[in-house]
């Protein structure tokens, strides 16, 4: 499980062959629809998708992967944002 200030951004299965993530109700349209992902088990309904080995090539998915840290780090209250080290870019 991948962590920013205690609120979970990102998780893989144990053999880290499936990484599940926080995307916008957008991107959670257009991964789903297109099939690149499927609704992440347990947490779709907060608009998590899940993709697997190869489903996107490695720039998007660390795109994907930055932008579902963004989203999380939105989320937190100012003082925290501000504690935090800059964004990763």
């Amino acid at each position: 499980v991948y962590k920013v200030a205690g609120k979970m951004f990102a998780a893989t299965d144990a053999a880290c062959t499936k990484i599940s993530l926080k995307c916008s109700d957008e991107s959670f349209l257009i991964l789903t629809e297109t099939g690149a992902a499927i609704p992440a088990p347990y947490l779709a309904r907060a608009k998590w998708v899940q993709v697997g080995p190869k489903s996107l090539p490695d720039a998007e998915l660390k795109g994907r992967i930055n932008q579902a840290y963004a989203i999380v780090r939105s989320g937190l209250t100012k003082k925290v944002q501000a504690s935090l080290p800059p964004m990763p870019g």
